[in-house]
């Protein structure tokens, strides 16, 4: 199976591009094949509509004005959702479907959409600009044959699937796991095991999660 190229990697050649891209251009730069095209014109148009670029007169590709999206860090919250925390300016609110493309502590650009509910500023997600987990703790746990990391930060809501085999570490042990793949909207992140920590009540285990 082929895997369409993400939009960071789509806007990093509008980035360092000297003039705006056709379609043909992007897909040459980024090595899509043919059968692929019609996958990468869909994503092409979902980040049209989400703000992140858009056409020319000529209908050739370029970067939204970006000065309309808002820079900060996300701060998650253990029941899903979460918030923008803007370098200035008060904070934005990220629903759920939003909080499933990051991790707490990402920096990212985001566009206000409208008002929630309770009448605060709601946004987008339009880019990740910088991963803040190079490394995540966490519970090493077995689910019908499937091995995941539960992370012991509540605020990180996704379970991180380990790819490969767990090697010598044991279910209910504590892992240092590294991420290999970011989570998207559709997709949990997946990783790989750094180390394992012990078994957690090993004495001095939880000051040493705590430490980390």
């Amino acid at each position: 199976p082929y895997s369409i190229p993400s939009r960071e990697e789509i806007l990093g050649i509008l980035r360092t591009a000297s003039e705006p891209q056709t379609v043909a251009s992007v897909a040459k730069a980024l090595s899509v094949k043919d059968a692929e095209l019609e996958g990468l014109s869909r994503r092409l148009a979902a980040m049209e509509r989400d703000g992140q670029i858009k056409p020319d007169r000529k209908g050739r590709l370029q970067l939204a004005n970006s000065s309309s999206f808002i820079e900060g860090r996300v701060s998650a919250h253990r029941d899903g959702y979460g918030f923008l925390v803007p370098d200035d300016g008060e904070d934005i609110f990220l629903p759920e479907r939003e909080m499933q493309k990051v991790l707490h502590g990402d920096r990212v650009q985001v566009r206000v959409t409208g008002l929630d509910r309770r009448g605060r500023p709601e946004g987008t997600i339009v880019e990740v600009t910088q991963r803040a987990n190079t490394h995540v703790i966490g519970r090493l746990v077995n689910e019908n044959g499937v091995w995941l990391v539960a992370p012991e930060d509540k605020r990180i809501s996704h379970d991180i699937l380990l790819v490969g085999s767990p090697g010598k570490a044991r279910a209910g042990q504590v892992v240092c796991v590294e991420p290999t793949e970011q989570p998207s909207r559709y997709a949990q992140p997946i990783g790989k095991i750094a180390e394992v920590l012990g078994d957690i009540d090993d004495p001095g285990m939880e000051i040493e999660i705590a430490v980390r």
